[in-house]
């Protein structure tokens, strides 16, 4: 679906029904057609190690659920 709709943006949790959301990442990073799209990551999780799996494999930020709406204006106010 993200290859046929090439959005603007994914936004991704880390555990989601039938995928895992860094597993995804990783899929979207690895196409050179879908690499440049920025991905967040928003997730419930405030584990040190997924936050550091997620910017590793290619999250453009990782937000903390709930997520400050101010938090998501910000990663794409042009400057």
């Amino acid at each position: 679906m993200i290859s046929r709709e090439q959005p603007d943006v994914v936004l991704l949790d880390v555990m989601m029904p039938q995928v895992n959301g860094l597993d995804l990442l990783r899929l979207i990073r690895a196409d050179r057609h879908l690499q440049h799209i920025p991905v967040l990551i928003l997730t419930a999780s405030t584990e040190a190690q997924i936050k550091l799996e997620a910017l590793e494999s290619g999250a453009t930020d990782f937000l903390a659920k709930p997520v400050d709406p101010n938090e998501l204006v910000r990663e794409f106010a042009t400057p």
